[in-house]
C-alpha cells in the first residue's frame, strides 16, 4: 500500500506501529520484516503507544510472556536503520487507559516497583 501511494507522488515520509499487545495472544512473528520492508523504501519507523497488557493478577508465565512481547517489539526497532523511536505507552498501571474505561489488566509489571 506505501509503495503505491509513494509511486502517486503521496509524500510519505514515516510509517507508526502502535504496539498494543496482550500476553493471551500470540507474538506477531513477521515484525521484524515488516519494519525492514519500510526501511527497504527508505522511510522512518516509530513504535508507538508500546504496551503488552496481561491479567491481573499476573502470574510468572505472564511476567516472562509480557517480557518477551516487549523486546521482539524493541528488537525490530533496533534491528532497522529507519527506526526513529520507541515509545512505550501507559508506562505504568496506574495512568493506563485501561484502567480509565474499566479493564483490569496489568500494563507493564515492572512499574510496579516505581513509587506511586
Amino acid at each position: 500500500m506505501v509503495q503505491q501511494l509513494q509511486a502517486e507522488g503521496v509524500p510519505i515520509d514515516g510509517i507508526g506501529i502502535q504496539g498494543h499487545l496482550d500476553t493471551q495472544y500470540p507474538l506477531p512473528d513477521n515484525m521484524t520484516a515488516n519494519v525492514a520492508r519500510f526501511d527497504a523504501l527508505s522511510l522512518g519507523t516509530a513504535f508507538t503507544e508500546v504496551d503488552v497488557r496481561t491479567f491481573v493478577p499476573v502470574t510468572t508465565q505472564e511476567v516472562l510472556a509480557q517480557a518477551e512481547d516487549y523486546t521482539a517489539m524493541l528488537q525490530a526497532c533496533l534491528a532497522a536503520r529507519g527506526c526513529i523511536s520507541f515509545t512505550v505507552w501507559g508506562f505504568t498501571e496506574r495512568v493506563h487507559l485501561v484502567h480509565r474505561v474499566g479493564i483490569h489488566r496489568q500494563v507493564l509489571v515492572g512499574a510496579g516497583l516505581l513509587h506511586r
